[in-house]
């Protein structure tokens, strides 16, 4: 709860840098509570606000997110591209 609060928060003052951080915190949260589905989901948000920062070492950590997502879904192909992006 405290996670998305403070999403919402940097979201309202478009603190992209906190968005960023913060959207890596809920994928992990969700990746080892098992919610797959919506880990990928802060993964592809958090691609859509590393583009926006245009910081290379985000849009790499929104990649790799991205990748783990992608493999833990059986999406085999679409991670490896992540994957291989991010390295």
């Amino acid at each position: 709860m405290a996670l998305n609060r403070s999403l919402a928060i940097a979201e309202e003052h478009s603190d992209v840098p906190n968005m960023a951080g913060l959207l890596g915190m809920l994928h992990m949260f969700h990746l080892r509570g098992g919610n797959f589905r919506t880990a990928l989901q802060y993964a592809e948000h958090s691609s859509k606000v590393a583009g926006r920062l245009g910081d290379a070492g985000m849009i790499t950590l929104a990649h790799a997110l991205l990748g783990i997502s992608r493999h833990l879904m059986g999406d085999l192909d679409g991670a490896r591209v992540n994957l291989e992006k991010a390295f």
